[in-house]
């Protein structure tokens, strides 16, 4: 029974002997084999399975065939053609082969002519323990009872085995069930390769957004920039514009303070020329010296330096800002009319009246040079205030009044100077006579003194109504410093006024009922008659 379950197993046996010497010997890193061939009857899948089997297994085969073979002794044969030696060649040949398995790479033939494929073996990596072929487990082993396994024999070299090409339905199969390094080492190749391009996709994405948003961040930026720029840029030439405007016209000032300062030096020089003549330097001595007492005279001077700085300030001053320097101006005047008026009704003197009123062409007759000059000077002052012709109207009016006033004075001072006593060589009576003369004298001084209030206050009147109701506040500021150093002489005004309307027609025509009587032609006061000589 045993012999026959021996004869039945042997080609199993022998067919695995030579798969494993084909697949290399002990000591040899890379051995290329073709596939066994089909009559052996172990098939591809029996092959990879040995490749995956153990050791165990062989060392279990062999210890059963020992047992057997110690039960019949004298069928033992030779290792080479019996179960047992077959086996036991076999189990040598593992036992001799390094524990690692290698590893089987499998290459198609370029040709492509259907040649079966060829394994490479290697054996570098370690593998699980080498199993049977499919099929041939303990059981089956055990059942052979093979003889005890005779000593070790020499290892057997290697073979290189070339097998008819298999069946053309086995070698797909064969190809697609053995896995290979080289393939998984490119499948994680090529993975590695996905996840690192992946990776720069992700982070040449990010990169672009960053970019863009950086560029969009700069592009607003810029913009900004550019829209501040265009408002320096507008104010910059808004700037140089007015820069430009204000240069202009600070060089017309100052070629209009230039004017100025010239006028006032000729005119300060005309006046030192005038003072230092005759009896009207003393009259205005006499009358500077008597106003220089007062106080409101010299509430007066520094009311007119004040206003100088003001109308100065009017005159340069750019167009927003002329309304609130013409609002001072006329502060300014208006103040300086008030206390004009009350140092005039307040005089209990004739010169201070004279010192405000004074007038060349009503006084004695002077130089002809002298009088053109007074005259020029008068016709600036009133160039100066630039009257309206209701206005002239108005100061002709009031002049006409003073004067009618003053011929009143004046007739009942010429009566009186009529009845004063003179005495001549020839009428000479002695010391009684004298003593008569000098009482009647006494008696005609009171009554010319008592000549002098009313004309004191004929001429308040006078400068009161051509101040306060003929000019304006800034007018008459104007016309105080026209006339400096000399005071304001309001008659002399009057009678320049009173020649531009009888020579202008036209004006006389369309204002001639609002004057109140005819503009006497000269305004020089008649001469007083002689006083008859005394009997």
């Amino acid at each position: 029974m045993m012999e026959e379950k021996q004869a039945m197993h042997q080609p199993t046996l022998q067919a695995l002997l030579e798969t494993v010497k084909a697949q290399g010997m002990p000591g040899s890193n890379r051995t290329t084999h073709q596939y066994p061939p089909s009559g052996t009857g172990i098939t591809n899948e029996q092959i990879a399975a040995m490749s995956r089997g153990s050791m165990p297994c062989l060392s279990a085969l062999l210890s059963q065939a020992s047992i057997g073979g110690a039960s019949q002794p004298s069928r033992q044969s030779a290792p080479g053609n019996t179960a047992a030696g077959q086996l036991e060649a076999l189990g040598r040949l593992l036992a001799a082969r390094p524990s690692a398995s290698p590893y089987i790479e499998t290459t198609s033939d370029p040709s492509g002519g259907g040649a079966p494929p060829h394994s490479t073996f290697f054996s570098s990596a370690p593998q699980a323990p080498t199993l049977l072929a499919p099929g041939l487990d303990l059981a089956q082993f055990a059942a052979l009872g093979l003889p005890s396994v005779a000593p070790p024999v020499q290892p057997v070299p290697a073979l290189e085995v070339s097998a008819p090409a298999p069946p053309p339905s086995s070698t797909p199969s064969a190809a697609l069930s053995a896995p290979t390094s080289s393939r998984s080492r490119d499948l994680a190749k090529a993975e590695r390769q996905m996840l690192v391009q992946e990776k720069n996709r992700k982070a040449q994405r990010r990169f672009r957004e960053r970019q863009k948003q950086r560029l969009s961040s700069l592009e607003s930026q810029v913009e900004d920039l550019m829209r501040q720029n265009h408002h320096l840029r507008a104010q910059h030439d808004e700037l140089t514009q007015e820069h430009a405007s204000a240069k202009s016209a600070l060089a017309a000032r100052t070629r209009e303070c230039e004017h100025w300062r010239k006028g006032e030096h000729d005119q300060a020089r005309s006046l030192a020329e005038m003072l230092a003549s005759g009896e009207i330097a003393m009259a205005v001595q006499d009358a500077g010296g008597e106003a220089a007492a007062s106080a409101a005279v010299e509430r007066i001077r520094n009311m007119l330096e004040e206003g100088q700085k003001a109308v100065s300030e009017l005159d340069v001053a750019p167009p927003e800002h002329r309304a609130s320097r013409a609002q001072r101006v006329e502060e300014v005047g208006r103040a300086l009319v008030e206390a004009t008026v009350q140092a005039v009704t307040a005089a209990d003197t004739v010169s201070l009246s004279r010192f405000l009123t004074l007038n060349r062409d009503t006084l004695q007759p002077v130089r002809p040079a002298e009088a053109a000059q007074h005259a020029a000077l008068w016709q600036r002052c009133y160039d100066a205030l630039g009257l309206a012709p209701a206005q002239a109207v108005r100061v002709v009016n009031a002049r006409t009044r003073y004067l009618a006033r003053l011929q009143e004075i004046y007739t009942k001072r010429q009566e009186v100077l009529a009845g004063l006593p003179h005495v001549s060589a020839d009428g000479y009576r002695g010391d009684c006579y004298l003593h008569a003369v000098a009482e009647q004298l006494d008696g005609r001084m009171g009554a010319l003194r008592s000549t002098r209030a009313p004309e004191a206050q004929a001429t308040a009147t006078f400068v009161t109504e051509v101040l306060q109701h003929c000019l304006a506040p800034a007018q008459a500021l104007r016309a105080m410093l026209a006339s400096r150093p000399l005071p304001l002489d309001a008659l002399a005004l009057a009678n320049v006024a009173a020649t531009r309307v009888r020579n202008d027609d036209t004006l006389r025509r369309e204002h001639q009922d609002q004057f109140a009587c005819a503009v006497p032609p000269d305004p020089a006061f008649p001469t007083p008659p002689r006083a008859p000589a005394l009997q």
